[in-house]
């Protein structure tokens, strides 16, 4: 029985690809989650099935719990509420003076650092960023291989802090499958970047501590295991930003 049951989720999966409703790395991430939860679906359809058999009840009974079930899955959405609000938050020390620092944190020119796995697979990764305006109000936008962070600068202090909130954003990845430009729902409203902050704090021994810390919120369940997919992701962002600015500021 479990043996089926594997192979139904893995036909499952195969049968996405294959219908182009999911791209390959999606599929791939899902499945740590969808086999377990398969696992479960066949358990349980398993010791209905004995018990019916062995009660002598019609099959009835199983399929008058279906009912049930799809009001369940129906009214979920609206028990469990708005996803929490997450925080990651990245450090790197930079050997140069905040203002240089601040310089290349407002705006930075292309990124030539080479591309990581992570992003190579798919998910979007940052490119560059530019600024118009200055101050508070100024319009920020971080350049993502799969289009631009819109910033609105909602707090700016020279050599300490910029902080913005996020008014568009662009798709979190681009997925990888048999057909081109392959575009799916989930991927438009399962994750939101709510905000983001740069915070320069200066070090007894002339360099500067730069964090960043992006705060977000994605929809997919399990929460625990998604959250931890995206801080991971968004760690992997930080990592080529800061130490984007780092290189740069250092430079100069």
């Amino acid at each position: 029985m479990l043996k089926v049951t594997t192979l139904v989720a893995i036909f499952s999966s195969l049968s996405l690809l294959a219908l182009g409703t999911d791209g390959v790395v999606c599929v791939l991430m899902t499945f740590p989650v969808a086999v377990p939860l398969a696992l479960l679906g066949g358990i349980i359809a398993h010791w209905v099935n004995t018990a019916i058999r062995s009660s002598g009840r019609s099959r009835g009974v199983a399929v008058a719990l279906f009912p049930p079930l799809w009001l369940a899955m129906a009214v979920e959405p609206s028990v469990i509420g708005p996803p929490d609000l997450q925080a990651v938050s990245s450090v790197v020390e930079i050997k140069a003076d905040a203002t240089r620092v601040w310089r290349n944190v407002v705006a930075f020119p292309p990124i030539n650092a080479s591309v990581g796995l992570v992003f190579r697979l798919g998910i979007a990764y940052p490119t560059s960023a530019t600024i118009s305006g200055e101050g508070v109000g100024a319009i920020r936008r971080c350049n993502f291989s799969t289009g631009a962070f819109v910033e609105p600068i909602t707090r700016w202090l020279p050599g300490h802090e910029l902080a913005f909130s996020v008014v568009a954003s662009p798709p979190p990845m681009t997925e990888t499958s048999f057909y081109s430009n392959l575009k799916v729902p989930h991927l438009s409203h399962t994750f939101e970047s709510e905000r983001g902050r740069f915070l320069l704090t200066a070090t007894d021994h002339g360099t500067v501590l730069l964090e960043g810390t992006t705060w977000y919120r994605q929809r997919l369940w399990p929460q625990f295991y998604w959250n931890g997919v995206a801080d991971l992701v968004i760690h992997k962002i930080h990592e080529r930003v800061l130490g984007h600015i780092k290189r740069s500021a250092e430079r100069s």
